[in-house]
């Protein structure tokens, strides 16, 4: 237990050793007092003690609602959360709103909220003898009180009862003497509720001794300093408070230093990385349960990577799922073999990106581990899936969509399915990890809670409410408690502190602009005082809230961020009083990890430019794209053609570039496999032409179909044939421009030697003229830019070095540009008028011309074939589009230059 030399107020723990039940505002303020009087009994030498009776306020009603029930014949069935909302959601489906709503369940979680609005500030659910008439009511209202209606009818007919009416209900059990408590005190509520009022008030009719505690301000009696922080923006805000809270922790280990953020949820993820950067940065980019800091605002627990597996795995009763799920299962550490398999499911996992599926059923991964490569088989992971589509199919019914089944049904289903994977792993988990797999369970059983409430449904909606649910519940992994405290605004003027720090304090955040319920009339809610309804209501509460917080330590710090989304904050009007005590920038103390090991080493530099030289005869990957990459980078040539170092190829919706040039390349190899010769080009008739030109991109498209069958659809399989047919129609147009030719290669592929260099090149379309010469034709579906063969910034090199190893007497080299608006062809010619636009080059003879790129193509080759490997971009450009940064490092070196 951390010994924290923590003080509480002395009338606090003696009354809880006095047998005092403390009432809290919050589930973290319960844990701190309870870990307080721990701290207090050990540090007066006791080695045993009764815990005290601290729980929060829902706890509180749950646990004499169950001291209740044993007067009642038949006691009412405590609804969980999930039950509330289907209720709300199904009355909602059944009503005549449903047609105008684009969500039903997120229409019924703001009924939920709506409801219990009502009842904590006991609001009447709108009667007309009250104060508004039927005709006063929005359309929201009127549609919420139709469902609180409906709702109240349910539960009284099935004998149920929620958490909203649960104090009520409870206030009945008092008079009778069902319920009977000892003292009682209610602690650290920034205000009660109506409802709360009415039950403190309740039991002190009833007899019951209500204590009054209230934690003494430590203002400037005890030493007390407040200061204001402007910082730049919201990280260096942050930061700062992190680099604060680490000096004051190191000048007192025993210190408890509390950060505040009115904004903790939208900003937990800011908020963690930079304490976890400044106070544990050797682990920032990895979990470590043994932080100095802890957050009361727990994260989904859909978002928690031993989740997202479990949620992955059942998603798969669909029997197909997006490529990111097959990913995540394929590097999860959460299932069989994830260990043994690990490099051959990586491998896997590439050649299933490279099917350019955004989506992929079972059979197309059946297909494509088929074909694998032996470093990209994963046999166990493909026996895992095929057991499981056997259990699939062993299901009664039609098909996934139509098996319908209780909820508990499905949740057995999922677990036996998890099971089956080997969920949640083979290694032992760790605190947090078994703390997930409760929660995993207790989420199931929550969904099958839904049994008695809910028809059978299909594997659609029964895991929708399984992952809703999941991203609905907040979770945050039980640990030692930590010397440094990071919380939400509710109840924290309640805890002890030495220090603290509040962020967020802009006039926009604080005080909080919190909308007013849609479902609740605006008159209503100002006439039963909820404060988010009034603002001079809201104003007060944030007041209070403000000074109490200033007095809740020795040092007090509120800061605010100058500048938020580019623009420009000012300090929210109650930090105003403390404006003239600035406190220092502690966020320049701030160094990232990167800088601290660079600043901290004694760096020895040697040059590392050179790789072995490459055997003689050696053959190398990649064609002409070697003496591209050669050219653009020598490193990332090495790293590209020796290395094989690639990054993963990211599919997306529809087609990509890559599909739409390879769907252009294959149409345009069919139709010329069929025409042949300029001469049957210019016989043909429009209707023969526009035949063939069909022919070709249907024969085309089947091809690629049967590569991605998810993704080529019927509408978008109409949809690229009419663009392929339209593009290729025009691209005739302007071949019928040229002189007499014949096609004597498509898509051919030839093994060449340069510079003693083995590399495969292919050709896209070898022309031959009626003098008997060549031209070598490449198609881009892309910008194409005839100055990129300049010897001088040399960064297309594929059709001269076509040109150099074809073995034909080539005459022109050009590409064929294929966009839309810009189609034509853009080369260079031995003379004019062998291709339309295509000119001879004007500043050299072609012989010459052809020299320049041999030479320069030699020098590529051989600084290639010796070793030639410094990273040394040619340009911005060549950076821009490299997907080797993390590799090569070039963004460091710049950052933190070393000189030899």
């Amino acid at each position: 237990m951390h010994q924290n030399d923590i003080r509480p107020d002395a009338s606090i723990h003696d009354q809880l050793q006095a047998g005092l039940t403390l009432i809290t505002a919050t589930r973290r303020l319960a844990w701190r007092l309870r870990f307080q009087y721990a701290t207090v009994m050990a540090g007066r030498g006791r080695r045993a003690w009764g815990t005290p009776d601290c729980l929060p306020w829902p706890a509180f009603c749950r646990r004499s609602l169950a001291l209740a029930a044993r007067f009642e014949a038949e006691p009412p069935l405590l609804l969980s959360a999930l039950q509330q909302q289907w209720l709300w959601q199904d009355i909602i489906g059944r009503s005549g709103y449903r047609d105008r709503l684009l969500q039903t369940g997120a229409t019924a979680r703001e009924a939920m909220r709506a409801y219990a609005l009502c009842k904590a500030w006991r609001i009447p659910i709108f009667p007309a003898d009250v104060f508004l008439s039927e005709d006063d009511l929005s359309d929201d209202a009127r549609a919420f009180k139709g469902w609180a209606v409906a709702y109240e009818a349910r539960k009284r007919q099935a004998g149920l009862l929620d958490e909203a009416c649960l104090p009520d209900y409870l206030l009945k059990m008092l008079p009778a003497g069902r319920l009977r408590f000892g003292r009682l005190a209610f602690y650290g509520f920034d205000t009660l509720t109506a409802q709360q009022q009415r039950f403190i008030e309740a039991l002190r009719q009833t007899g019951h001794e209500i204590v009054e505690l209230a934690p003494p301000a430590r203002g400037s009696a005890s030493g007390s300093t407040v200061a204001v922080a402007a910082l730049p923006d919201a990280r260096a805000e942050y930061l700062a408070a992190a680099c604060w809270a680490g000096r004051r922790l190191r000048e007192n280990p025993a210190a408890v230093i509390g950060i505040v953020s009115p904004e903790l949820r939208a900003e937990r993820g800011r908020i963690e990385q930079a304490f976890r950067s400044v106070l544990h940065p050797a682990g920032a980019s990895r979990p470590d349960p043994q932080t100095l800091y802890s957050i009361s605002a727990g994260r989904p627990l859909a978002v928690w990577p031993l989740i997202r597996a479990a949620l992955n795995i059942v998603s798969l009763g669909r029997r197909h799922a997006d490529l990111k799920v097959w990913s995540e299962l394929l590097h999860s550490p959460f299932i069989k073999g994830a260990d043994s398999g690990q490099a051959a499911r990586a491998g896997f996992d590439l050649a299933l990106r490279q099917s350019g599926e955004l989506r992929l059923g079972f059979s197309a991964v059946y297909a494509i581990a088929r074909h694998a490569r032996a470093h990209e088989r994963c046999d166990a992971f493909i026996g895992l899936l095929k057991s499981f589509d056997r259990l699939l199919a062993g299901l009664p019914g039609q098909t996934s969509q139509a098996r319908a089944a209780s909820p508990r049904q499905w949740a057995i289903r999922f677990s036996e399915w998890l099971a089956l994977f080997g969920w949640p792993g083979e290694r032992r988990p760790d605190s947090g990890e078994y703390q997930l797999v409760m929660a995993w369970q207790e989420a199931l059983t929550q969904l099958g809670g839904l049994e008695p409430f809910s028809p059978p449904v299909a594997f659609n909606e029964a895991f929708s409410l399984l992952r809703q649910l999941l991203a609905d519940t907040p979770f945050q992994p039980e640990t030692p408690e930590t010397p440094i405290q990071i919380l939400g605004l509710d109840g924290a003027w309640a805890m002890r502190f030495d220090h603290l720090w509040i962020t967020g304090m802009r006039d926009e955040t604080w005080p909080a602009r919190t909308p007013p319920n849609p479902f609740i009339p605006a008159a209503c809610q100002r006439q039963y005082g909820l404060p988010m309804a009034n603002a001079e209501a809201r104003l007060r509460l944030a007041r209070q809230i403000t000074d109490r917080l200033a007095g809740a330590a020795a040092e007090v710090i509120f800061s605010y961020a100058q500048h938020v989304d580019e623009r420009e904050c000012r300090p929210s009007p109650l930090i105003r009083a403390w404006a003239g005590a600035a406190a220092p920038d502690y966020a320049q103390a701030y160094r990232d990890y990167q800088q601290i090991i660079h600043d901290s080493a004694r760096i020895e530099t040697f040059s590392d430019a050179e790789a072995p030289p490459v055997a003689p005869g050696q053959k190398a990957a990649g064609g002409s794209a070697l003496f591209k990459d050669q050219a653009a980078c020598p490193f990332r040539a090495f790293a590209r053609h020796r290395l094989h170092a690639r990054a993963l190829p990211e599919a997306d919706i529809g087609l990509g570039a890559p599909e739409r040039g390879r769907l252009t390349h294959r149409a345009l190899q069919l139709l010329w496999r069929g025409l042949q010769t300029s001469a049957r080009l210019q016989q043909q008739t429009p209707g023969e032409i526009t035949a063939a030109i069909q022919a070709a991109v249907a024969a085309a498209l089947k091809a690629q179909r049967r590569q991605q069958p998810e993704t080529f659809g019927e509408r978008l399989t109409r949809l690229e044939q009419q663009r392929l047919q339209g593009l290729l129609e025009d691209w005739l147009e302007i071949e019928r421009q040229r002189g007499e030719f014949k096609v004597i290669a498509t898509e051919i592929w030839r093994s060449v030697s340069f510079e003693g260099i083995e590399i495969r090149l292919c050709i896209d379309r070898i022309d031959e003229l009626a003098g008997g010469r060549s031209v070598i034709i490449d198609y881009k579906t892309g910008e194409v830019n005839r100055r990129d063969w300049d010897p001088d910034q040399f960064s297309e090199p594929q059709l001269p070095l076509y040109a150099l190893t074809a073995g034909e007497a080539v005459a022109a080299i050009a590409f064929a540009c294929l966009k839309r608006g810009k189609l034509g062809f853009t080369g260079e010619a031995e003379t004019a008028g062998l291709l339309p636009g295509v000119r001879a080059g004007a500043d050299q003879p072609w012989a010459e011309r052809l020299a320049a790129w041999r030479a320069v193509l030699t020098g590529l080759a051989q600084d290639y074939r010796n070793g030639q490997a410094a990273v040394r971009p040619a340009s911005e450009q060549a950076c821009r589009y490299c997907d080797l940064h993390s590799l090569c490092r070039v963004y460091e070196r710049a950052q933190n230059p070393v000189s030899g």
